[in-house]
């Protein structure tokens, strides 16, 4: 199970995948957010296939995570980056 629950612009592209789900916003004016509902924790997340890091906060380019009804609930902040992939291997139930 893997949703786009919020964006900050329009999103042109959506591909979802075993474990991953990629898409391209229309624009990445800053603060560029989306936040996705994943059955998986993310193992990691690119931007124009740089890695964002893993933060406590999205006050820059990364991405923040955490658990809701068993369900990773995770943001990505990417100003200036419009291909996003999410790629996860273990589920969120697993911890």
């Amino acid at each position: 199970m893997k949703y786009i629950v919020r964006s900050s612009g329009v999103v042109k592209r959506v591909v979802y995948g075993k474990d991953q789900i990629s898409y391209s916003p229309l624009t990445a004016v800053a603060p560029a957010t989306e936040v996705l509902r994943l059955s998986y924790l993310p193992v990691s997340i690119t931007a124009d296939g740089k890695p964002l890091e893993s933060q406590k906060a999205i006050s820059a380019n990364g991405y923040v995570h955490g658990l809701a009804r068993r369900r990773a609930i995770v943001t990505i902040r990417h100003d200036g980056k419009t291909n996003i992939v999410a790629h996860g291997a273990r589920s969120a139930n697993d911890g």
